[in-house]
């Protein structure tokens, strides 16, 4: 037997085990906590897949970090220097350098924390491995995709330094083309528009999906261009006064520009932005490369009317978006990619997509009970409804939470 589990630590701290090239569950921790997006290694979740399968920590053979492995410095410096070398204003450069160095930092830190504390769970040192960001998105996509060969595109707002890749996928596994680091990352642009609007970024991005569809996005869209420059279907952003690469230090200047639009226009023109940038890179490399399968990967492709518009191309045949897209996602790729190292086979199996805990039976049902909200005290039982009407109930006040096999929405 081969026992491997992928795991990740920031933002939605998750697992999976693989188990002889079989998916056997995927896990959130905030599906045992009921805090959303926890960090640090997802104890809670390791422990209910390890008993649902009979298996002790001794008998898994590998535990994989899917997001941040920090070992691709090499092959970032050149691209590196020639940018800093190319800047024309010494605020550019500074705000290149701060932006890799902190977030390397950032990284090496929430990883480090993640061995610790797994490392206290009883896992062997010897048996961690780490597995850089995109590439675990991009084994995410292929491994599970229907597609023998295909091109892999990941997007995301950054991850091991990078912001997007291009992939070759087949049966010889995943051959990376391009990429694009994080100071050239669109996600900023979009998580501005999220935090200007007075959401949370990393949150709330899929409510400024909905709004833009009231809004007019042409003059905002011109607008957020400005600090990005988009060539040969590539991102390189103006990094200085007007763009900082950062999700929150928006310069006050372009804060009070993108006040001055409406609301939903402001969406509009980041999503209208999005698609174009995304869609465009996936058409001309889908071209180029006489390849007309497309896996994406990463969190842009939660974005649903991203999806339908890639869907729409008519350079392509066939694309695939696998949940979870995002970094939830990274422990299902990072198990497959050491799957492929162990064994060279480049596809798993997985039946289905329920692959954890019901959401009804403890833990998750007493936990919605006991902790969210004093008010639901007055019902030992859940209230049985229809998802339409608890929806609707749950919009009225009426009750505090709607629940089903796959998702469960709060009042929180």
């Amino acid at each position: 037997m081969t026992a491997i589990i992928g795991w990740q630590n920031d933002l939605v701290a998750s697992a999976a085990p693989l188990i002889d090239g079989e998916i056997l569950g995927a896990v959130e921790e905030e599906r045992f906590t009921r805090v959303k997006q926890p960090t640090g290694f997802p104890g809670r979740s390791v422990t209910w897949l390890l008993e649902s399968m009979g298996l002790s920590t001794a008998e898994v053979d590998e535990w994989v970090h899917g997001w941040f492995a920090g070992t691709n410095m090499a092959q970032m410096l050149p691209d590196v220097a020639r940018r800093v070398a190319a800047a024309s204003n010494p605020d550019g450069v500074d705000a290149m350098a701060r932006r890799l160095a902190t977030e390397h930092a950032n990284d090496v830190e929430i990883r480090d924390v993640g061995y610790r504390l797994a490392v206290e769970h009883g896992v062997l040192a010897s048996r961690l491995e780490a597995y850089e960001h995109h590439l675990s998105h991009a084994w995410s996509a292929h491994a599970y995709s229907p597609f023998d060969t295909s091109i892999v595109v990941t997007f995301d707002s950054r991850g091991d330094r990078k912001s997007s890749t291009l992939s070759r996928a087949g049966g010889g596994g995943i051959e990376e083309l391009e990429w694009r680091s994080s100071i050239d990352s669109p996600g900023h642009v979009y998580r501005w528009v999220t935090h200007v609007l007075g959401y949370r970024t990393n949150r709330h991005e899929g409510k400024v999906t909905g709004l833009a569809g009231r809004g007019r996005g042409d003059e905002a869209k011109e607008f957020l261009r400005t600090p990005i420059d988009c060539r040969d279907s590539l991102v390189t952003a103006q990094p200085g006064r007007r763009f900082i690469p950062t999700d929150k230090g928006i310069p006050d200047k372009t804060r009070r520009q993108m006040l001055g639009f409406s609301a939903p226009d402001l969406a509009a023109g980041g999503q209208d932005l999005t698609e174009e940038i995304v869609c465009g890179f996936v058409a001309d490399r889908a071209a180029r490369l006489g390849e007309r399968n497309v896996v994406l990967a990463g969190g842009w492709f939660a974005n649903v009317q991203l999806n339908r518009r890639s869907r729409e191309l008519p350079e392509i045949d066939g694309d695939f978006v696998r949940p979870n897209m995002g970094d939830s996602g990274l422990a299902l790729g990072a198990a497959a990619s050491a799957w492929f190292r162990r064994t060279g086979e480049p596809k798993v199996r997985c039946a289905d997509m329920y692959l954890g805990p019901e959401p009804g039976a403890d833990p998750s049902g007493a936990a919605i009970r006991d902790t969210l909200n004093p008010r639901l005290n007055r019902h030992e039982e859940p209230i049985v409804l229809t998802i339409g009407d608890g929806l609707a109930a749950l919009a009225d006040g009426t009750v505090d939470a709607v629940v089903d096999r796959v998702n469960d929405w709060t009042t929180s």
